[in-house]
C-alpha cells in the first residue's frame, strides 16, 4: 500500500493490558534496536496517535483551568497574595494522586489526567472556605494568628466530612466494581489520592503559609 504517495507496509496487533503505556514504551525499544535500512521509517499511529493527541489536549485544558481558577480567586479575595496562598494546595493534591497510581499499578494516562481536571476544582474548595473565614474573622478585629487557629478549628469538621462522603462515593468506581467502570478506575485512584493528601496537608500547610505572609510579628517598645 502507498501512504502520503510513499510505499507502506502496516503492522497491527491488540493490546490486551491495561497500561497502554507501557505497552508503547515496549515496543518503541524494539524498534530502536532495529537496524533499518537507508530510506525506511517506522511510525506510530492508531491508539499510540490519538494517546499524544489526547495528552497534549489534557495538558492545554488542565493548565487553562489553573489560569481561569486563579483570576476567579483573584476576583474573590481581591488579593493576588491569598490566591496564590489557595492555589498552593494543587500541588498537594498532585503528590496523592501520583502515589495513589503508584500504589495500585496505574500509569497516568488521559483518563488519569482528566481526574486530575477534576481536582483542580475541588481542592481548592478547602482553601477558600478555611482563608474565606479566616479574612472574615480578621475583619472583626482578631490577630492573624487568632483568626488562623479559630478557622482551623470551626471549618475542620465540614472540610473532612465534604471529603470523606466524596472519597467514599469513588470507592466502588476505583475498584472497578460494575460492567465498564474499571475503564475509569483511573479516574477515580486519582481523585481519591489527591483528595486525601490535600485535604491533610491542605489543613496544614496553606495556614502555615498565610502565617508566614500576614503575620507580622509585634514591634518591640524601645
Amino acid at each position: 500500500s502507498r501512504t502520503d504517495q510513499k510505499l507502506a507496509a502496516t503492522v497491527t496487533a491488540n493490546i490486551t493490558v491495561k497500561n497502554v503505556g507501557q505497552v508503547d514504551k515496549d515496543v518503541r525499544k524494539v524498534i530502536d534496536a532495529m537496524t533499518l535500512p537507508e530510506g525506511v521509517t517506522i511510525s506510530a499511529g492508531g491508539v499510540f496517535e490519538d494517546m499524544k493527541d489526547s495528552f497534549s489536549k489534557m495538558y492545554i485544558a488542565i493548565l487553562v483551568a489553573i489560569v481561569l481558577s486563579y483570576i476567579v480567586l483573584v476576583f474573590t479575595f481581591r488579593s493576588f497574595k491569598k490566591s496564590l496562598i489557595i492555589m498552593a494546595s494543587l500541588p498537594l493534591a498532585a503528590v496523592g494522586a501520583l502515589v495513589g497510581l503508584w500504589i495500585t499499578g496505574h500509569s497516568l494516562g488521559v483518563v488519569g489526567l482528566m481526574g486530575i481536571l477534576m481536582l483542580v476544582g475541588i481542592v481548592i474548595t478547602n482553601a477558600v472556605v478555611l482563608l474565606a473565614y479566616t479574612e472574615q474573622l480578621e475583619k472583626e478585629g482578631k490577630t492573624t494568628h487568632e483568626a488562623i487557629l479559630k478557622s482551623a478549628e470551626t471549618r475542620l469538621r465540614p472540610i473532612l466530612m465534604t471529603a470523606l462522603t466524596t472519597l467514599i462515593a469513588m470507592v466502588p468506581m476505583a475498584l472497578g466494581l460494575g460492567e465498564g467502570l474499571i475503564v475509569v478506575a483511573e479516574l477515580a485512584i486519582v481523585v481519591i489520592g489527591g483528595l486525601f493528601s490535600s485535604t491533610m496537608l491542605t489543613l496544614i500547610v496553606v495556614p502555615v503559609i498565610y502565617s508566614l505572609v500576614y503575620d507580622k510579628p509585634p514591634k518591640r517598645v524601645k
